[in-house]
C-alpha cells in the first residue's frame, strides 16, 4: 500500500505580513518568528548583526513582506521590528534565549549596545566598559 507523504511548507511572507503588520507597536519593538509570523512574548532577543536587514518609513504589509523575505534569505529565525526616533523602522535579524546573561554576552560580542526583553517589549542598554592603560 502506498503512503502519501505530506510536507509542511512555511507560509509565504505575503501570507503572514498582514498578521505581523497588525501587531507591530509604534512605541516598542516587536519580535516575530519569520516562518510563522507569531509574536515572541518571552525571553531575550539579541541582534545577530548590528546592521538592519531592512529599513522603512512605514509598517505597511508591503514593507513587512520585503523584510521577511530578506530575513529568510539570510537564514534568520526571528526578526525584531524596532521603531526609531525619526519614526522610521529597523528590521533586525535576532536570536532568542531564555537567559539574560547569554543575551548580554552576545550583545557585547556583536558590538551592539542593547538587547530586547520580549516580556516587557523594551530594550535594555548595556555599557561597554573599556579601560585605557
Amino acid at each position: 500500500m502506498a503512503h502519501h507523504t505530506t510536507s509542511s511548507v512555511a507560509p509565504s511572507p505575503i501570507d503572514i505580513a498582514p498578521v505581523i503588520t497588525s501587531k507591530i507597536s509604534r512605541d516598542n519593538f516587536s519580535v516575530f518568528d519569520v516562518m510563522t509570523g507569531k509574536m515572541v512574548r518571552s525571553g531575550f532577543a539579541f541582534a545577530i548583526d548590528p546592521d538592519p536587514v531592512y529599513k522603512s518609513k512605514e509598517a505597511t504589509e508591503h514593507e513587512v513582506t520585503i523584510a521577511l523575505g530578506l530575513a529568510r534569505r539570510d537564514g534568520a529565525s526571528y526578526m525584531a521590528i524596532c521603531p526609531r526616533f525619526d519614526s522610521s523602522l529597523d528590521y533586525v535579524c535576532v536570536s532568542l534565549t531564555e537567559r539574560r546573561e547569554e543575551a548580554i554576552e552576545a550583545t557585547f560580542s556583536t558590538g551592539y549596545s542593547s538587547y530586547f526583553n520580549a516580556t516587557t517589549r523594551r530594550t535594555d542598554t548595556i555599557r561597554h566598559n573599556f579601560t585605557h592603560e
